[in-house]
């Protein structure tokens, strides 16, 4: 027998043997998420305080995403052409935000760090995207502006760009300044200082959690647009010339193994 057709015999056992333990360790898993989702809504129904509550619901956002995800990372077909997909629904995107920022206060209160996000009221309240996707993508940018920030405070700001389908580079000006000086550990008074006579914004803080609804502008609907998210923090910072790493897989940008942080990058 020709040593190519062993191989590949070889080779098409063991992605077998990969498919069965994927199905059968997604299967178990599943069942314990579902478990801990039902112990959480039943534990929601109870008298408790609002503090407990917010905790749970936040318990149930991370069950609700960590679900979805293996639902999608652990389908086999997936897997092999290294793939996922974006399932778009209409969602309230206030209502998103409130729950996203109530999971992300909790991780930059508990570093002792200063957080705020700013909501702008023109954002068309149902929009049609991935709101799994959307949820991972604020936990991983937050989540990493907290871990490399030891000082200062961590700041998000949601904006809607109405009337464009692509993103350029005038997506990507900074908001409110257009200075790189103004990025120390004084941006965040300054923008807060400035957000104060902004009635554009709704701000959301540890205390304030909850969106006024009375605040937002009425339309449900602008067509397409660009949900622009920025996320500032006071941390260590990126080299210049280390910016072109960023988006490369499993890669951190410092050499310092004293800035580094647990993670694959």
């Amino acid at each position: 027998v020709p040593y190519e057709e062993v191989f590949e015999k070889i080779a098409n056992e063991d992605l077998q043997r990969q498919k069965n333990f994927l199905l059968g360790f997604s299967h178990e898993l599943r069942n314990l998420i579902n478990s801990l989702m039902g112990n959480v809504k039943l534990a929601m129904l109870e008298n408790l305080s609002d503090k407990v509550k917010d905790l749970l619901m936040n318990a149930e956002v991370c069950s609700e995403l960590l679900l979805h995800l293996i639902n999608n990372i652990l389908d086999t077909g997936k897997v092999e052409i290294g793939d996922l997909e974006i399932n778009t629904t209409p969602i309230r995107i206030y209502d998103t935000m409130e729950r996203v920022w109530s999971v992300c206060s909790e991780l930059i209160r508990r570093k002792n760090l200063k957080g705020r996000m700013r909501v702008k009221n023109n954002i068309p309240k149902v929009l049609t995207m991935d709101h799994y996707r959307l949820t991972q993508i604020f936990l991983n940018l937050i989540g990493n502006a907290v871990k490399y920030t030891d000082i200062g405070g961590v700041d998000v700001i949601v904006e809607w760009i109405p009337n464009k389908e692509k993103v350029d580079d005038r997506c990507f000006e900074p908001f409110p300044f257009t200075s790189g000086g103004d990025q120390d550990e004084g941006v965040f008074e300054k923008s807060q200082a400035l957000s104060v006579f902004d009635k554009s914004l709704i701000i959301l803080n540890f205390v304030n959690r909850k969106i006024d609804k009375s605040q937002l502008q009425s339309q449900t609907s602008q067509g397409k647009g660009i949900l622009k998210v920025t996320v500032s923090d006071t941390g260590v910072g990126i080299a210049e010339e280390d910016i072109g790493k960023l988006f490369k897989k499993f890669t951190q940008v410092s050499s310092d193994h004293s800035k580094r942080k647990l993670g694959t990058g």
